[in-house]
């Protein structure tokens, strides 16, 4: 329950524009809570903003051991990597991104707006 208080004072700060504090309350929810998806991606989003794109990297990194499947989550990492220069890791992530999305709109099908076509 620790972690969830964190996190929303976090997203608060968030809001209120102090990306540092926002930052302490997401570091501080994942070492209350390390297997907490949201709280490493809400802190890998909050260092990305940061300019500390190798922090953000390894924190949505985190973030990926426990949602594999996430392509948003590829896309952030990415980013983070970009960030940082290394160019060939991040294309690997917005491939793999790109990839899930591709898997997602293919499964969902054109009566749901994904895949080709209209119905």
């Amino acid at each position: 329950m620790a972690s969830f208080a964190q996190l929303a004072a976090g997203d608060a700060l968030e809001e209120d524009g102090d990306l540092v504090g926002a930052l302490a309350c997401y570091s501080t929810a994942t070492t209350v809570d390390p297997d907490d998806v949201e709280g490493w991606t809400s802190r890998g989003a909050a260092e990305a903003a940061l300019g500390r794109g190798a922090d953000a990297a390894a924190s949505l990194q985190r973030a990926l051991d426990a949602e594999p499947e996430d392509a948003d989550l590829h896309a952030s990492r990415g980013a983070a990597l970009c960030q940082v220069g290394d160019v060939a890791a991040a294309a690997e992530c917005h491939g793999m991104g790109l990839a899930l999305s591709a898997d997602y709109f293919a499964e969902a099908g054109p009566a749901s707006g994904g895949g080709r076509g209209r119905g």
